[in-house]
């Protein structure tokens, strides 16, 4: 039995297991990227008592900010200028909320605690220099310590939920008189785990995908680990050629498209399409001209058409308009 589970049994606002409201839960899995995905959120939003965002590094001022929102107080415009980066995503979560009356809460790992300085540390892939098979061990660290710092966040958010609803239900006398209340908590795709975890704490769960999440090979490394799962030697080598060819084009995929999952699907099909021993070769290639550098500054420019020849060959471009990057994903697809 985890921690977090412990915790959360001494804690327990005993939805099932008192006089009081039953608590649902439905997690619904968002891509943080355009308007448009905000539209099935909405559904659920207008069925459920108490809505939880994800909310990683969150103030009092951004709390109270959603609280104003709901309440009609503030207008979400008002508002956006408190996050760390606005954007049309969370402007379109704030309309969503705004004048809504319902009770919002945080329960993600505020600004300044000790978790959110260790996920962000464990981030970033730090500047390494050595040979290959070292490197490999090195991403395999880099995978361990990352997962270890989403697991403690996961964690935290699992400790806090039960808190934070018996905050509302003691201060909210109609909801408390409920047979049953419906949280809403909507999530980033990295945060899947978080349904197993919590139907494992008694709460009856719905699963909720906006739209099938697209995994990095990167992040596919770490949720092998956060499950307990070994990362092998080639899907270590295809995550760092993944992250040399976002390090290369990711800009240039930025500016034909928003949507960040088609460029992780993508970076994802060029990655996997390098073997262990041609990942091995570009490094020694580069790196005996000390021009491959993974983390730190990143002279990536300088072995740019190394990289198109290396995908040309194998039928693949950098396209050059979102219908192009569509078109090779639609490929890609095809069996």
């Amino acid at each position: 039995m985890t921690e977090h589970t412990e915790l959360i049994k001494s804690q327990r606002i005993e939805g099932k297991e008192r006089q009081g409201p039953k608590i649902s839960i439905e997690i619904f899995y968002v891509r943080h990227e355009t308007r448009e995905d905000i539209e099935s959120l909405t559904r659920l939003f207008n069925k459920a008592d108490i809505y939880i965002p994800e909310a990683f590094r969150w103030t009092p001022q951004v709390l109270q900010g959603f609280q104003d929102v709901s309440k009609g107080i503030k207008r979400p415009k008002e508002i956006l200028s408190r996050f760390e980066e606005p954007s049309e995503w969370k402007l379109a979560l704030l309309e969503m909320i705004y004048k809504s009356q319902k009770p919002i809460i945080f329960i993600d790992v505020p600004m300044g605690h000790e978790i959110a300085k260790q996920v962000l540390s464990s981030q970033g892939l730090p500047e390494y220099r050595g040979d290959f098979r070292s490197f490999i061990e090195f991403m395999k660290v880099y995978f361990k310590e990352h997962a270890e710092s989403q697991n403690a966040r996961q964690n935290f958010m699992l400790a806090t939920l039960p808190i934070k609803i018996e905050e509302v239900l003691a201060n909210n006398p109609r909801l408390r008189e409920e047979d049953k209340v419906r949280v809403l908590l909507s999530l980033g795709k990295a945060h899947t785990h978080m349904t197993e975890s919590l139907e494992e704490d008694g709460y009856k769960i719905a699963r909720v995908l906006g739209a099938e999440p697209t995994f990095t090979l990167l992040e596919e490394a770490t949720r092998r680990r956060m499950s307990g799962k070994e990362v092998d030697n080639l899907l270590a080598a295809q995550a760092s050629i993944e992250t040399l060819f976002l390090g290369i084009f990711g800009e240039e995929l930025e500016e034909i498209t928003q949507k960040i999952s088609k460029i992780s699907a993508f970076a994802r099909l060029v990655a996997s399409r390098f073997d262990f021993a041609e990942i091995e070769s570009i490094w020694q290639k580069w790196y005996a001209t000390k021009r491959l550098i993974i983390g730190g500054e990143r002279p990536y420019w300088r072995i740019r058409s190394f990289i198109e020849e290396r995908l040309k060959a194998k039928g693949l471009m950098v396209p050059e308009s979102e219908q192009e990057l569509d078109n090779l994903l639609e490929i890609s697809r095809a069996p």
